[in-house]
């Protein structure tokens, strides 16, 4: 498969320049058609990070027949170079195995729809956004804005925490410490109104905000067979209640979800949430415990009668 010397001509030159061009024209065609497939289909919430891949693919694709057409053109022959590939076949394979598993553990992550792209993960040690998954590695955006690429084999060697997979619910667990001076009667009020104001909160959860309301038909026909809430990410679980004595405080745990799990929506409704239940403790004549410790004397050290005399005249005697 040596070439074979050909003259240089400018029949050759005209050849080569004019594969090159109609190379760069394809890819051209598809990234901008691939950018219009994109933008429709992101407005129905398809997955475009396979359309991103198939662009690849097709990059590829043309890359390479454009570089076996050149090679044609400078005077090698293509049959015995693609039959020496098959020889060479086991080196190659094992000097490329990397390539090859991150590759195929792309193909995987994207057809197993771990992620999206602009998912918020946590994979190992890195936590972000998910900006692109490509052929040997996915690169994520983390929250101090740095750039971390991931290769593909790594990622499917991990567990995978997807914070985007999530309806309706987003978390918020509070512990509220109160004063040992509260009675009874006033922690069971306070509880009851902290958990009345849960109820007819509108960011908050709500044992009617299932996946079975949806308008996923799909969800209905499963509910025997999966934890339809748990598939969809629906979570509505609703208490508060004495949790227990702590070393300077009676604490009263609080464990609710936010309707919304975009971070903005429930910081708002956390704030808000914090404002009237500090409302309703100064309503029950409660207040918020902080640590403290208190110090009891039960007996001071007995002084002689004359000690203080005694002190004094000797301090006399020394200055004198």
């Amino acid at each position: 498969y040596y070439p074979v010397p050909v003259p240089i001509k400018f029949a050759n030159l005209f050849s080569i320049v004019y594969v090159v061009l109609w190379a760069w024209l394809i890819i051209e065609i598809i990234d901008g058609y691939g950018i219009i497939v994109l933008g429709n289909l992101a407005k129905k919430a398809a997955r475009k990070d396979i359309i991103n891949l198939v662009i690849k693919i097709f990059y590829v694709i043309v890359i390479i027949i454009a570089a076996l057409l050149v090679l044609k053109r400078l005077g090698f022959d293509i049959s015995a170079l693609m039959a020496s590939l098959g020889i060479g076949g086991l080196a190659i394979a094992f000097a490329t195995k990397d390539i090859i598993a991150n590759f195929f553990s792309s193909v995987m992550l994207l057809f197993d729809n771990s992620f999206s792209q602009g998912d918020w993960v946590v994979v190992g040690d890195v936590e972000g956004n998910v900006v692109e998954t490509g052929f040997r590695k996915t690169t994520i955006r983390t929250f101090d804005n740095a750039l971390v690429f991931v290769p593909n084999s790594n990622i499917m060697a991990q567990n995978i925490k997807n914070w985007n997979r999530r309806k309706v619910g987003r978390i918020l667990k509070l512990t509220i410490g109160v004063e040992y001076g509260a009675r009874a009667a006033q922690l069971k009020q306070c509880v009851n109104d902290i958990k009345e104001m849960l109820k007819s909160h509108p960011d908050i959860a709500q044992s009617a905000d299932t996946a079975l309301n949806s308008r996923d038909f799909r969800m209905r026909y499963r509910q025997n067979m999966v934890s339809i809430d748990d598939l969809a990410g629906y979570k509505s679980t609703l208490f508060v209640a004495l949790d227990g004595f702590g070393d300077s405080s009676i604490n009263i745990l609080i464990y609710c979800f936010t309707k919304s799990v975009v971070w903005a929506n429930f910081i708002q409704s956390k704030e808000d949430i914090l404002f009237k239940i500090m409302e309703i403790i100064e309503k029950n004549g409660l207040a918020f415990a902080y640590p403290s410790q208190s110090l009891y004397i039960e007996k001071f050290p007995n002084f002689a009668p004359d000690g203080d005399a005694n002190l004094n005249k000797n301090k006399g005697e020394e200055n004198g």
